[in-house]
């Protein structure tokens, strides 16, 4: 008799991967220019200043510096977004998709 095979559900995303889907979705909006590509690499790190505090995956803990200061940027108005097009209540709509809402309340 065979058994019934348990079904198996899906991990929860880890922040850092939370933060990488939104990157990617946040992304597409900017247009194809050198000048878009640094106001989005500015986006990227904020996102990644998020993240501050947590444990990388080597155990290191990341210093606590600059979350505060990248959930205040996040949350009001991302002229770095603004200047290519891309309203910032967008992004925070995308970032509350993914699930990191939360951590602009850091």
């Amino acid at each position: 008799m065979n058994a019934a095979i348990p079904r198996v559900e899906a991990s929860p995303l880890t922040d850092r991967e939370r933060c990488a889907m939104a990157t990617k979705l946040i992304r597409t909006q900017f247009p194809e220019s050198s000048e878009a590509n640094l106001m989005m690499a500015v986006i990227e790190q904020a996102l990644r200043d998020l993240l501050i505090g947590d444990v990388e995956s080597n155990g290191k803990i990341i210093p606590h510096a600059d979350r505060a200061s990248a959930a205040r940027y996040l949350s009001g108005s991302i002229h770095h977004a603004e200047i290519c097009g891309v309203e910032s209540e967008w992004i925070r709509r995308v970032l509350a998709k993914v699930g990191l809402d939360e951590r602009l309340k850091t």
